[in-house]
């Protein structure tokens, strides 16, 4: 299958700074100060176009960059992201 070729190699070709990166997020757990709303648009790829790393980035991807008003008990699971980011992480801005 393509993409468990594709994550393979990936894995293969990590530079070994890159595996410490990766060994401390696991362990450390995530610390980005950053949330940002995006398109879910497979074109759209938030980190290479900002230039950040694993860990830089807590990205909620939705169509559109749509985000429905806020209403207690609507089962939409982009609020509990929102809650989860600004309230368990050290966000400082939020880019839509």
């Amino acid at each position: 299958m393509k993409l468990l070729d594709n994550f393979q190699n990936y894995a293969d070709s990590l530079s070994p700074t890159s595996k410490q990166k990766f060994a401390h997020l696991a362990k450390e757990g995530q610390n980005p100060n950053y949330l940002f709303i995006t398109c879910s648009d497979s074109r759209v790829v938030p980190e290479s176009i900002l230039g950040c790393e694993a860990g830089d980035l807590f990205t909620i991807r939705v169509a559109g960059n749509y985000i429905p008003e806020y209403q207690q008990d609507s089962g939409v699971s982009i609020w509990s992201s929102v809650d989860f980011a600004v309230n368990s992480l050290p966000i400082t801005d939020i880019v839509v």
